[in-house]
């Protein structure tokens, strides 16, 4: 079987709404992946879980816009490139 060609988003997008089950306010944000990532579903901000840092530069996924590579907080997660 040819498998087919792969895909990723150009950019995170962010969508709002209410829960089915809990009537409390949600957020989902879905990010590109990296190449060969497959889909990952990652819940966070539930009492006594932490939130995931993939690069453990100090910047919860959910907040970085880098998740794969480390980056400071001021610049969202992702490295700052001098020039």
């Amino acid at each position: 079987m040819k498998a087919a060609k792969q895909t990723t988003l150009r950019d995170s997008a962010t969508l709002t709404g209410v829960g089915v089950h809990s009537g409390l306010p949600v957020t989902l944000t879905i990010h590109p992946a990296e190449i060969d990532c497959g889909i990952t579903f990652l819940r966070s901000g539930i009492d006594g879980c932490p939130d995931r840092d993939n690069d453990n530069d100090g910047v919860p996924d959910a907040e970085d816009r880098c998740p794969n590579t480390p980056g400071p907080p001021e610049n969202a997660g992702c490295p700052i490139f001098e020039q």
